[in-house]
C-alpha cells in the first residue's frame, strides 16, 4: 500500500512525503469511514482526523506487529467511532438499547449474490446496528472488544447484532420483493 520510505520522510517532517502518503491512503482510509458514517460532511470531517492521528501516529508502527493496511484500517476505525461517540453522541441516545439477556442469535446467511444488495441497506441502516455490525462481521471485533470500544456491554453489543441481522432480514425481503426498477 505504501513503502517504508515514504513513511519514513513523513516521520522526518517532508511534506511530499505527507502528501504522498495522503493521496495514496486516503482512498481506503474513506472507505472505511464511508461504511460508518453516513452525513457526507460529517465523513470529510472524520477523514481529516483519521490523518490527524495517522500523521501523529505514524512513528508507533511497526512493520513486525502486522500490515501497515491493518494498521491503517485500526486507526481509521477506532478514530471514526471516537469521532462519532464525541460529536454526535451516538451511543448516549437510545439508538442502543441495554439488555441484560440475549435469548435468540439471528442466523444472517448471505449469499455471495446478496452482498451488493446488503451493502446499499447498509447505507440506511440505523448507525448503531450499523457500527456494530460492522464492527463484529467485518473487522471481527469480539463482544468483549466491541463494548470496551463503544462503552457498552458485551450483552448489548450481541443484542445490537441481532437487531442490526433482523433489520438486514426484514429488508432483503423488501428489496427482493420489487422490480428492479423500483430498487434504483
Amino acid at each position: 500500500m505504501i513503502e517504508q520510505d515514504v513513511i519514513n520522510k513523513c516521520i522526518m517532517g517532508d511534506r511530499q512525503a505527507y502528501a504522498s502518503f495522503y493521496n495514496t491512503c486516503a482512498p481506503y482510509a474513506y472507505a472505511i469511514i464511508k461504511n460508518y458514517i453516513s452525513d457526507t460532511h460529517f465523513r470529510k470531517d472524520a477523514l481529516q482526523e483519521v490523518f490527524t492521528e495517522l500523521f501523529l501516529s505514524l512513528s508507533s508502527y511497526d512493520e513486525s506487529r502486522g500490515t501497515f493496511k491493518s494498521w491503517l484500517s485500526k486507526i481509521t476505525v477506532h478514530t471514526t467511532i471516537d469521532l462519532q461517540r464525541k460529536k454526535l453522541k451516538l451511543y448516549n441516545n437510545s439508538e442502543i438499547d441495554a439488555v441484560k439477556y440475549v435469548s435468540d442469535d439471528v442466523n444472517l446467511d448471505i449469499q455471495d449474490k446478496d452482498m451488493e444488495q446488503v451493502h446499499l441497506l447498509l447505507q440506511d441502516m440505523p448507525d448503531g446496528y450499523k457500527t456494530i455490525f460492522l464492527l463484529k462481521q467485518v473487522e471481527e471485533y469480539s463482544h468483549q472488544r466491541i463494548g470496551r470500544l463503544l462503552d457498552i456491554t458485551p450483552e448489548t453489543s450481541r443484542s445490537q447484532l441481532n437487531r442490526a441481522k433482523r433489520w438486514i432480514k426484514k429488508n432483503m425481503v423488501k428489496i427482493k420483493n420489487l422490480t428492479p426498477n423500483e430498487v434504483i
